[in-house]
């Protein structure tokens, strides 16, 4: 059970698990197979991935302590090799605090390796609650047409292109963001590249055509609808059309109809289902037809394009905890980098000191330091007697 866990504990085992997970991300990302993130085996190295975490995290707190007696010790035990008068005075000028019999100065930087592993660790459960307790809605929206989202964002298609300047394959869409509290902004939505607003995130999926339809009673203005999908349209629930689906290019030779797949619209047609009453006909309208069932005149227009658009909510507490972690992540490294703990002990003929990394450097620099501030002494008492 203790192998196991020293195993598990380990940063080797850290380290070859950031690099399967890195490989599969690369994999998923080259090849846009985003069912990898949700597969088995990602979600098990992730989850062995929080586990190592954790536990290195828990060592290193342990050791906190015994790193920051071993430097203590050695201080007390380490000869005078800084000669000064007035040592408390000296080292207390120079930021060290007294700790038992000997002197500490930034103590803080015991604490990098552990705030950087405790970071890493709750980017890691952040990212896993995201994952989680995200949600997304796949919506086709026409170019021109709005979206209105559950808090009231809108959402507007102003335009959508499939090639780029140098003809190559490039699904764009331009569109505007607005908020119930903030002005219209424009983005452009590409594949690959999302477009990120509060607690949103927008990618470009696909496109499609879909069936433009008009819809009239008798009282009121016609109002346009827009199918990617089969549907049922009725006044009743009962006498109506039954949308089925979009052929992009028919031909009728000699009384047969002949339905080619393609895809760009050629002659497009639109295949429905008239009900009236307990009469079912399967038939043909092209854009430009008319039909009028149960009170409700239905007349067909060109297919729109519409942008495929897949739009995530965040939970905002998890997004909180992501962008904590960063903090902890950069104060980590900061308390690594810059913050070199150090040591010192007051002894008959001088000071002992030592340091956690660069022990030899911040030696000299003391040293330096003393001897410049003798000679300026010196210096200044040659005037002082002229």
């Amino acid at each position: 059970m203790k192998r196991s866990l020293k195993i598990l504990g380990s940063m080797k085992f850290g380290i070859v698990l950031l690099f399967l997970i890195g490989i599969l991300c690369i994999i998923a990302t080259i090849f846009e197979i985003g069912s990898i993130y949700s597969s088995w085996y990602f979600v098990s190295l992730f989850v062995f991935l929080i586990f190592n975490l954790f536990f290195c995290s828990v060592v290193r707190v342990k050791n906190i302590s015994l790193w920051k007696n071993n430097l203590l010790e050695q201080a007390k035990k380490g000869y005078a090799n800084i000669g000064v008068a007035e040592a408390e005075k000296w080292l207390k000028n120079h930021g060290f605090k007294r700790c038992g019999d000997a002197y500490i100065r930034n103590g803080f930087g015991l604490y990098g390796t552990f705030i950087v592993h405790l970071a890493v660790l709750f980017v890691m459960l952040a990212a896993a609650c995201i994952f989680t307790f995200s949600d997304y809605i796949d919506y086709v929206i026409p170019v021109g047409t709005s979206q209105i989202l559950e808090d009231g964002t809108l959402i507007t298609v102003e335009s959508f292109s499939m090639v780029d300047e140098n003809e190559d394959v490039e699904y764009k869409s331009d569109i505007v963001i607005e908020t119930t509290d903030a002005a219209a902004e424009k983005y452009e939505v590409l594949v690959n590249h999302p477009v990120s607003f509060g607690c949103y995130k927008i990618y470009q999926q696909n496109y499609v055509y879909a069936a433009s339809i008009g819809v009239k009673t008798d009282v009121g203005e016609e109002e346009m609808v827009y199918l990617d999908e089969p549907a049922f349209l009725s006044l009743d629930d009962m006498n109506g059309i039954c949308y089925l689906s979009l052929f992009t290019d028919v031909a009728e030779e000699d009384g047969e109809i002949r339905v080619t797949h393609s895809s760009d619209l050629i002659n497009p047609a639109y295949e429905i289902k008239v009900i009236k009453k307990e009469n079912v006909e399967y038939k043909l309208a092209y854009p430009g037809s008319v039909i009028e069932v149960g009170g409700v005149t239905y007349a067909f227009y060109e297919p729109e394009i519409c942008t495929g658009l897949r739009i995530k909510k965040y939970s905002q507490w998890s997004m909180i905890m992501l962008y904590t972690s960063f903090v902890m992540l950069l104060v980590g490294l900061y308390s690594c980098l810059f913050c070199d703990s150090e040591a010192a002990a007051i002894k008959e003929n001088g000071i002992s000191f030592v340091s956690r990394k660069k022990s030899e450097q911040r030696l000299v620099l003391y040293l330096n330091e003393i001897e410049s501030n003798k000679e300026k002494a010196l210096k200044d008492d040659r005037e002082v007697r002229c």
